[in-house]
């Protein structure tokens, strides 16, 4: 029913078009073109999805059945419009890929002399990753601190051990000439790995949650 609303304003505004084309030509001689109107699928029909296809082979429509929230919709539609009608700077749109892996929150360190010192950036700390925090000696404690603040790694290094989160990790024995490292297992936990000289994984622990107040061992 709506297509055939469009299609018959279609077919008067090409009428009054036509008329003020004969209008001029017989004025002033001029030969004016043709006017003609394309009338799209709505969005999410079969027949626009042919169409995005067609024009974007990256869409991940083409890899088959798609959720109903990547779908293209009227909604879809009006909010680009707006966006792409809104003045900008650096123009285009931002488009956030969902495979996008997720960041780790906090910055590793230790104390020394009541200041932290940084030890692994946070952008280091890889998802799923092992990454070398430490030498180990003959102790059987390792103690860390962490913070999410930015000016933790400033070059100064100036910034007060006191206003980070201290962690402590009970080794089940001393490993001298062993290495210490970390596993990111998502945005705010942590697994704890001794390592020979060999990269073999000798003793883990098995998640340690940072939050912002705490550290939690979830053995």
């Amino acid at each position: 029913m709506l297509k055939a609303i469009f299609l018959e304003h279609i077919e008067k505004e090409k009428e009054k078009y036509q008329a003020y084309k004969n209008t001029q030509l017989n004025k002033r001689g001029e030969e004016m073109p043709d006017m003609d109107f394309e009338l799209w699928p709505p969005l999410g029909t079969p027949e626009a999805d042919e169409i995005i296809k067609r024009e974007n082979p990256m869409h991940p429509i083409h890899d088959g059945p798609i959720h109903s929230s990547h779908r293209v919709t009227c909604k879809t539609g009006v909010v680009f419009g707006l966006l792409e009608g809104r003045e900008r700077n650096k123009g285009g749109i931002r488009i956030v890929r969902e495979e996008t892996a997720p960041a780790f929150k906090y910055h590793i360190g230790f104390e020394r002399r009541r200041r932290f010192e940084p030890k692994l950036h946070r952008d280091r700390i890889k998802i799923g990753e092992w990454v070398e925090l430490d030498c180990l000696g003959s102790y059987q404690e390792v103690e860390f601190r962490y913070t999410d603040k930015a000016s933790a790694f400033a070059e100064e290094r100036n910034f007060p051990a006191n206003q980070t989160i201290r962690c402590v990790v009970s080794l089940d024995r001393p490993y001298p000439d062993h290495v210490l490292k970390i596993c990111a297992q998502d945005m705010s936990t942590l697994k704890i790995g001794v390592f020979n000289d060999k990269g073999e994984l000798v003793w883990s622990e098995k998640v340690i949650r940072l939050d912002d107040n705490k550290a939690t061992h979830l053995n």
